[in-house]
């Protein structure tokens, strides 16, 4: 018996050292909106005043880039360690393919704020804002406008090259969902939220975080949405 509690205090534990996060230094007090890692070891954050940082080591230490423009930036994306994009206010979309040591202004077409990017491949992406999604086929070097107006897409995610969701913010509590590359947005459910994240890990498996703490799940491609607990966390 003596053994028995021993083992379940090890694992108790050892789930508790698990769940504990580590708060790093980032070398900025600039405000940070987002992070993506291309890799394990290799990240990037974004934010405020064009804030640009990068880590090599898995987060431990972070190096502060250049990003050329002063505004806020909103979205980061990287289809390998080398080659990303960042997306930002008014219109803003830059690019790197030397793992951000320089970046290049890319033409949008927008003055709307860019809230989201998401690339399926190296050439083909998105992003989407106030109003707008945009696509490009030629890696970021010009874009089209794809879709306009109906919600505030803060969100955009594709589970795989052609299957693509698109979410609202604030007071659009909207989804949109195209299934030809992201040529054609139609709205697949409208709900009382105002959802901030869309992420959909496979096709039909999807998840929305929101104001409020709430998390809803999708388990047929978003046709319909159930609500999760969230541990009554609010924002």
């Amino acid at each position: 018996m003596r053994k028995l509690a021993l083992l379940i205090l090890i694992s108790l534990f050892t789930l508790s050292s698990l769940a504990q996060w580590t708060p790093v230094v980032s070398g900025t007090h600039k405000r940070l909106t987002t992070v993506h890692f291309p890799v394990s070891m290799t990240g990037y954050a974004v934010g405020d005043f064009g804030a640009i940082l990068k880590t090599t080591d898995a987060g431990t230490t972070w190096l502060i880039l250049d990003s050329v423009v002063p505004y806020r930036l909103y979205s980061v994306f990287f289809t390998s360690v080398d080659s990303g994009h960042v997306v930002g206010e008014n219109g803003t979309i830059l690019a790197t393919n030397d793992g951000g040591l320089t970046w290049r202004v890319q033409v949008s077409g927008r003055y709307e704020d860019l809230h989201s990017v998401f690339f399926t491949s190296r050439d083909t992406g998105f992003a989407s804002g106030m109003g707008p999604i945009l696509k490009t086929t030629d890696g970021g070097n010009s874009w089209q406008l794809v879709h306009n107006g109906g919600a505030y897409f803060i969100s955009i995610v594709f589970a795989d090259a052609n299957t693509g969701y698109a979410g609202g913010g604030y007071s659009s509590g909207t989804v949109f969902k195209s299934t030809d590359g992201g040529n054609n947005w139609v709205i697949k459910s409208t709900n009382q939220f105002s959802p901030f994240s869309v992420h959909f890990p496979s096709s039909n498996i999807g998840f929305i975080a929101g104001m409020g703490g709430i998390i809803l799940k999708s388990s047929d491609a978003g046709s319909n949405w159930q609500f999760q607990s969230s541990n009554g966390c609010a924002d």
